[in-house]
């Protein structure tokens, strides 16, 4: 349910949204719970990693940890 709904708010440019969701994701990533973490990577992340090619201004969302999660999954964070 997550994924479809943060794909929408990004197709429809809903920054609030998008701003709430990246900052949940951030949340769940510095709670170090590797479980939590590996379904942020695995099921919402990388699912919507290619619209940062896409988007570059979504960026800006992204904190310290999804983009480290980012950077493993070969997005270039440098075009962002």
């Amino acid at each position: 349910m997550f994924n479809p709904y943060l794909h929408d708010c990004i197709t429809r440019d809903r920054k609030a949204e998008i701003r709430a969701a990246f900052d949940f994701i951030e949340r769940v990533l510095e709670l170090d719970d590797e479980y939590a973490a590996n379904v942020m990577h695995v099921t919402v992340l990388e699912s919507v990693a290619y619209l940062f090619a896409l988007q570059p201004n979504l960026a800006k969302y992204l904190g310290e940890r999804s983009k480290e999660v980012l950077s493993k999954i070969s997005v270039d964070l440098t075009k962002i």
